[in-house]
């Protein structure tokens, strides 16, 4: 009796080769469908995430020139071009050297009389 359940088993496993065609095509579909309703939510997840860093930056940029001020009797760095102000901050060892803003994208840069504005518009 124990004999011919083994012999059974063993012609069942003999049998079996794996998994059908359908079978496998079932969960490519369905990997395919869960994939298609996750990356456009993870996508746009990294763009605010960048958008909240950038805010970060600009805060930081802001109280940069503000040390600045402080540190050089009210006077502000230069302000002709954006790229001139990043570059007396660095100097002063106020920012980091790896400054950059994460959306990708270098703002110009206006000064007016009381106030400073970045432009992200323009590349």
């Amino acid at each position: 009796m124990l004999i011919k359940i083994g012999e059974r088993m063993k012609r069942i496993r003999e049998r079996e080769q794996g998994f059908t065609l359908v079978e496998l095509l079932v969960v490519i579909v369905i990997l395919g469908v869960i994939a298609a309703l996750l990356i456009p939510k993870l996508g746009g997840n990294v763009d605010v995430a960048k958008q909240k860093a950038d805010l970060a930056q600009l805060e930081q940029l802001n109280s940069a020139i503000e040390r600045y001020k402080l540190l050089n009797n009210g006077a502000t760095p230069n302000v002709s071009s954006y790229r001139a102000t990043i570059t007396d901050l660095k100097n002063a060892k106020l920012i980091d050297e790896d400054f950059k803003w994460q959306a990708g994208k270098t703002p110009t840069w206006n000064s007016g009389k009381s106030q400073y504005e970045l432009n992200f518009n323009s590349n």
